[in-house]
């Protein structure tokens, strides 16, 4: 097995996760980015239209936590601010927010 390397924004990646079905991995980080990376390639997935548009993902705060839905389209980010965030991965598209969510971090 050979290592995987990204090439992130230059921040810290405080939450890594796979998809279930194995294609991606997803990384949120200190500045609030999310991306999806291809695992194959090791690049960001460029069949999701808002990524290769270059835009990406964004909670408001630092990313402390990711999770996916079982059949890898949804994606759940909690953020240092107590925010929570769901998104329809394939549309880059935030579909629900809970701007508080929690007083203190969700991590």
């Amino acid at each position: 097995a050979g290592s995987l390397t990204l090439g992130g924004k230059g921040s810290a990646a405080e939450a890594v996760l796979f998809s279930p079905d194995g294609q991606s991995l997803v990384t949120g980080s200190v500045d609030g980015f999310i991306e999806a990376w291809d695992v194959e390639t090791q690049q960001l997935r460029q069949d999701l239209q808002h990524q290769a548009s270059g835009e990406l993902l964004m909670q408001d705060g630092a990313v402390q936590c990711c999770t996916f839905s079982k059949d890898s389209d949804h994606l759940a980010t909690g953020s240092q601010s107590g925010q929570i965030k769901i998104w329809k991965l394939s549309s880059g598209l935030c579909l629900r927010k809970f701007p508080q969510a929690h007083p203190l971090a969700v991590t």
